[in-house]
Parts: C-alpha cells; structure tokens; sequence
C-alpha cells in the first residue's frame, strides 16, 4: 500500500456484535478499495475481545491495523446498575481521551473517521485533527428513520465477510457430515442469554423435533436478555448443568451443543446448515440473508424486534413465536413447529421461504460485485477520502 494512500480509522464501540461490522468494512476498505485502515476498539474486556479477534479475525491483520484503546474500569463509571445501552454510551465518552491520545501518536495523520451510533462523540476528537467523517448504521432503514427523525434513507448494504485461512473448526468438522440443508444454527448472538426456564423449553422444542441442529447456549441470566454482552459444571452425561439431564445422549446423533462460541460467518455459508434461529441482530441477519438461509426470529433486545417484523412481515423469510420472547416463556410444543415449518423441505411454507431466502441473497450478490450498490457506495467513499486528502493536507499545512 502505498505511502499517499488515505489513512481511515474506524472506532468500534463495545461489544463483538459493534466490532464485527467495523473489521468487515476495514477489511474491504483495505483489500478492495487500498485505503491504510486502523481500527480502534473500546472494550470494557481486552483479554477476551483480542482473544476473539485472534480466533476468528487474525488474517485480517495482514491487511488491517487493530488498535485496543485502553480499558475502562467500569466500577469508576457506574454506582449502580445501568441499563446496557447507557453504560455504552457512557463508556464510548470516557474513551474518547484515548482516542485522541492514539490519533495524536500516529505516524501517518487520518484521513477520516468512522463511527457507528454510539460513537458519534467522537466526531468532536475528528474536527480536532480535521478528518472527514462518517457513521456506519447496522440496523434496518425504519430503525435508522425513527433515530434521526429522516423522512429518507440511503441504504448501504454490507460488504461480505473475507474468506480466511485458518484451521478447520469443530464445529465445521460436525457439519461436513451433515446432509446438505439439514441443520438448524442456533444462536443469540456475542451477548444474548435466556432464562433458565427458557433454555429447558427451547432444548426440549429442538429435540422434540427430531431435526439436526447446532446450538450454541450459554449459562442462564435472571436479570436481562443482554445479560452476556459485556462478559459449566457438568450433569452425568456432559450436558450442561442448566439443559435437561441427558440432552447431550439423547441427541448426540442428530445435534451438536457449542458452549458460549461458534464461527457464525461460516456456519452458515456451510451447505448442510438449513434454518437459522437468531435473536434478529443486524449482523446475524445480514450473514444469514447472504447465505440464502431462512429463519426462526427470537427477538431480545434493542431493534432486534422491529428485525423480526421485517423478516417475517415484509421479506418472508422468518417464522415468529405468537408473543415476543420478551412476554414470557416460548413453549416446547410451538418451538417444535417453528422448526419443523422452516427445516422440513416437503412442507410448503418452508419451501417458499427457502426460495425468497435464495432470492435475496442472490439481490445481496449482485450488490456485492463491482457495479453493484455496495460497491458502489464504498467506492464513492473512498474517492472523497483520496479527493479529501489532499485538502486536508493544505488545511494542515496552513496551521502548522
């Protein structure tokens, strides 16, 4: 990459579900576009985010720099309990001296900064250095209306997650000798949790329904469906002590449980993988509508509820419990339905979801490729980054 490239940041709010969609545009920045590209990332747990990053996302490191800011210490910040997307909030602020500390020790000065909706503080920091500025929103256009108050939206799609030369997970190894279509995914996401009630009900729906799955699950919470985001003694048979006794036995032929982490991005481009029941986070719906794969929506937290309106309501490709998650306990019996209405192929309703699945992911392809919207969009942006760059330079030049 050459020296006169412009230099984009990208400022990660806390959480894998914020810093996954900043590596995914970095990375397409970097290796399509050749912009030099430096993610920052706020964490609340440095251990456990590079920890994360090197599991699933070292490659991207010969392309991209990653920045760990330095931690916060929450207990300094908050006095008493606080609702998740205030801590946020709350944090993204206390970061911000260092990030202006980082920006100032760079060797190679900013072009322009990139944000997500927690992060727009930080534009503050960008007109101090005189950067261009944008913000990256993962959520749906009626989301992004309702926060901002615009009557219309220019929607971007997202660039597809780069293929990665890592070892072969085990889950992936589990998969591989799946038939094709066969598997039901199931997660909540990098913070979603349920109840303890819950769980029992849903691995009691999944078994009930004889159909093959992969589950990732994680220890109950009592307080809040966000209870993980931030953040396994064992029964006779290895399952865990929160899922009914002998659920592993009884369904090692057919399922798969994951404790806490499973490669999403490549679950479900995987040819065996068939449904998908997500807490309708945007990454997660995003990954799963460019892999053709229909859903079960488990709505928690945040938008994640408006998600699910739009994936069951207007494209098609979702079943949905008859209450909200969040109203109470999902029954074993409807679980069982749900999955057999999106994953047995003979049934109707699961056939026609599958081609309005196919269907929008192959309107996601074309999008992708060189011509397309996405492309398109990004492409703009870099070329107001490199036009940019060399005002920013004269803007410089006259104040030093």
């Amino acid at each position: 990459m050459g020296s006169t490239a412009p230099h984009v940041a990208l400022l990660a709010s806390p959480g894998m579900g914020h810093l996954i969609p900043m590596l995914e545009l970095g990375h397409r920045l970097a290796s399509t576009f050749s912009l030099r590209v430096t993610v920052f990332v706020v964490t609340t747990d440095a251990s456990t985010a590079q920890s994360q990053i090197n599991q699933e996302y070292s490659t991207y490191k010969k392309v991209i720099s990653i920045v760990l800011l330095e931690q916060l210490d929450l207990s300094s910040l908050m006095d008493r309990p606080t609702a998740m997307l205030s801590q946020i909030v709350l944090i993204m602020r206390h970061s911000l001296r260092y990030l202006r500390s980082a920006i100032s020790s760079m060797e190679i000065r900013l072009t322009a900064l990139i944000v997500d909706v927690f992060g727009v503080d930080a534009f503050a920091v960008a007109d101090e250095f005189k950067m261009l500025r944008y913000v990256l929103v993962t959520t749906n256009a009626w989301y992004l209306a309702l926060i901002t108050y615009l009557p219309f939206i220019d929607l971007v799609r997202p660039s597809q997650p780069a293929k990665q030369d890592v070892p072969r997970n085990k889950v992936l190894e589990w998969l591989d000798q799946q038939p094709a279509e066969s598997v039901l995914y199931v997660s909540f996401g990098s913070g979603g949790t349920l109840s303890a009630d819950q769980l029992t009900e849903l691995a009691w729906g999944l078994e009930q329904s004889s159909h093959r799955f992969v589950w990732v699950v994680r220890p109950p919470t009592k307080d809040s469906a966000s209870g993980s985001f931030f953040r396994l003694s064992k029964k006779t048979d290895k399952t865990p002590e929160y899922l009914p006794d002998g659920f592993v036995t009884r369904t090692q032929d057919k399922g798969l449980v994951v404790p806490t982490w499973a490669p999403q991005t490549e679950v479900l481009a995987h040819l065996s993988v068939g449904g998908f029941l997500s807490h309708c986070g945007w990454n997660s719906i995003l990954e799963s509508i460019l892999n053709g794969v229909p859903m079960i929506a488990w709505p928690l937290y945040a938008e994640q509820k408006m998600n699910a309106t739009m994936l069951a309501e207007q494209l098609g490709v979702t079943v949905k419990p008859e209450k909200l998650p969040s109203s109470g306990i999902i029954r074993r019996d409807e679980i069982e339905a749900m999955v057999r209405r999106v994953m047995e192929k003979d049934g109707n309703e699961g056939k026609q979801m599958r081609i309005r699945a196919h269907d929008l992911k192959r309107t996601a392809d074309e999008a992708l490729r060189e011509g397309g919207s996405s492309h398109y969009m990004l492409s703009q942006m870099a070329r107001e980054c490199e036009c940019g760059l060399e005002k920013l330079d004269e803007v410089r030049g006259g104040l030093d």
